[in-house]
């Protein structure tokens, strides 16, 4: 098994099946940044596919490293779900991954229970939560799932 860069999808189309309206032409596009809700700071290279977040500093070198951030999953998964990983029908042994060094697994453990506690809170006032908060919100619960299921 293996992965095949050749096969990933589309700069543009992937940004755009992911919900991101990008503008407006040229190298460098601008979008919404999912990662801390800003409405145009996120900066996408179309003919690479690399990404940063003026505002925040999350950052990557294409739609792979995007793709594992945005929805907290592992490279192979992620190679998979992008249609890039090759099964070569040779044996091979399951390793498990190594987990996320503790100092970064608890940063993301941090940010993403503040995410939770912060949308628990609205919800306890009675306030109404919107789709994107709810995608936004089970994106964190997930996170925090395979970080501890890492380090179980």
């Amino acid at each position: 098994m293996s992965f095949d860069r050749t096969r990933l999808p589309d700069t543009l189309t992937y940004f755009q099946s992911e919900g991101l309206k990008l503008t407006p032409r040229g190298k460098w596009r601008t979008a919404p940044c999912e990662f801390h809700g800003g409405s145009d700071s996120l900066r996408i290279r179309v003919d690479t596919g690399a990404w940063v977040c003026m505002s925040c500093g999350a950052k990557g070198g294409d739609i792979l490293a995007y793709h594992m951030a945005a929805h907290g999953l592992d490279f192979v998964t992620t190679c998979k779900a992008l249609g890039a990983w090759v099964e070569d029908e040779k044996p091979h042994q399951h390793h498990r991954p190594k987990p996320l060094p503790a100092t970064d697994a608890l940063a993301v453990l941090a940010l993403e229970s503040m995410i939770v506690s912060m949308i628990a809170s609205d919800m306890c006032r009675g306030m109404p939560i919107d789709e994107e908060t709810k995608t936004r919100l089970l994106q964190a619960t997930g996170r925090i799932q395979q970080i501890q299921g890492a380090y179980q």
